[in-house]
């Protein structure tokens, strides 16, 4: 059984979220281990100004005490319920 639109939606919004959570716990361990390793590839400036804008998003957000923007679309994409932010 399909789920209707904005269940789809939703869970799109649930997989980018959770793709960018991975993205930056990787990064938070491939950079340093990298580094300390040699391995090259951790040294790709936009790679780590991608990672560096990533962290700095969440952490804007934080300090806001506002939760993410994909936690309000998802959200809203379910009924509407209120999203509060974790920390």
């Amino acid at each position: 059984m399909a789920l209707p639109v904005p269940d789809q939606l939703a869970a799109l919004v649930l997989a980018a979220h959770l793709a960018v959570i991975a993205f930056n716990v990787f990064g938070l361990v491939a950079i340093p281990l990298g580094a300390w390793r040699g391995w090259d590839w951790v040294r790709v400036r936009w790679w780590r100004w991608l990672h560096l804008g990533s962290l700095g998003v969440v952490a804007l957000q934080a300090v806001a005490g506002r939760a993410c923007f994909l936690t309000l679309w998802q959200a809203d994409l379910e009924g509407g319920r209120e999203a509060t932010p974790i920390i």
